[in-house]
């Protein structure tokens, strides 16, 4: 066995059977199996995994709810590849998307994750607009610092060492890469490993997952001393107040520099949006950025607490 896949699932029945028969299509022309972890979905997930009969597919089912991170680790303590593969359950894989993850693993044994191209799919909400570009991982082929689960390999001898920090219930992959890099290890990014990533497409959606991205994206860094640990929605809100202190006085000025600042640190966003949704996504991106920087001081809480409690976990 060479590769194994790893989804974890939990209520996605609007996207699990084209996630896994996506992988199913692969040209991949070495062995493969798929493991998936149903994390007590309380929807149509388990039966329509049932409907899926294919010998590289295996079903586990967690009895209660227990993380993304859990359902992972448990299928890499049943996993046979000499690389496991990880990809979200709201991802459609491309065709050469395996064959293409692991190959980077060839250029040096120092590589030990090797993260894939995210492709955003046309938007058909505002929500989804709003979402655009939020998995960018780098511009070009090369080295780099993170790596997202949703696309992601990694060898599994250090993976069997070096399982996901189940106490966290998200960033998880960050603390991963991060720990990699201080262990000396690299991280690599192939273009040409491309799957197609959803976006969350409500209001309510939006606004919880920025705020936990907010919040442990903070205290994941601050644990690992990996600076700067603000994000865009940060910069975005200091510029904004910057452009009405300039502004002071003159309502109209105070404004027009607030668009043009914000926007600004918008666009400047690693993965920015072409102008046209930057524009339309504006309005909803200073809220978002006020839900990031309010997430952004949770996480700092968060930290001081554990180190005072004398606890280095959550």
């Amino acid at each position: 066995m060479i590769v194994s896949v790893v989804i974890a699932v939990f209520n996605r029945e609007d996207l699990i059977e084209q996630c896994v028969r996506s992988v199913l299509d692969q040209t991949f022309k070495e062995n493969y199996e798929i493991i998936v972890v149903d994390d007590a979905s309380t929807d149509k997930t388990p039966q329509l995994l049932s409907k899926i009969l294919d010998p590289k597919l295996t079903v586990l089912r967690n009895e209660k709810n227990r993380g993304p991170s859990y359902s992972r680790n448990r299928a890499v303590g049943q996993s046979k590849g000499e690389y496991i593969v990880f990809l979200d359950a709201d991802c459609i894989a491309g065709r050469e998307w395996a064959q293409e993850i692991i190959k980077p693993f060839e250029l040096d044994s120092r590589i030990v994750i090797v993260s894939g191209k995210i492709i955003d799919p046309p938007p058909k909400t505002y929500w989804e607009i709003v979402n655009e570009g939020i998995n960018f991982i780098a511009s070009s082929d090369g080295y780099t610092k993170d790596a997202y689960t949703c696309n992601m390999a990694v060898r599994s001898d250090y993976m069997q060492k070096n399982l996901f920090d189940e106490t966290l219930p998200f960033s998880e992959d960050i603390d991963f890469s991060l720990r990699c890099l201080r262990n000396n290890y690299k991280i690599y990014y192939t273009s040409r490993a491309t799957l197609v990533h959803f976006h969350r497409s409500t209001f309510r959606r939006t606004i919880r997952s920025y705020f936990n991205w907010g919040t442990y994206n903070t205290l994941v860094r601050l644990r690992w001393n990996d600076f700067p640990f603000l994000n865009y929605g940060t910069f975005l809100l200091l510029g904004t107040l910057f452009s009405l202190l300039l502004g002071l006085g003159k309502i109209a000025g105070a404004i027009f520099l607030f668009y043009l600042v914000s926007l600004l640190c918008l666009g400047v966003r690693p993965g920015g949006k072409s102008l046209l949704n930057l524009i339309i996504s504006y309005p909803a991106g200073v809220v978002v950025s006020l839900v990031l920087s309010a997430g952004n001081l949770w996480g700092v809480i968060l930290f001081v607490r554990t180190r005072f409690s004398g606890h280095s976990r959550i």
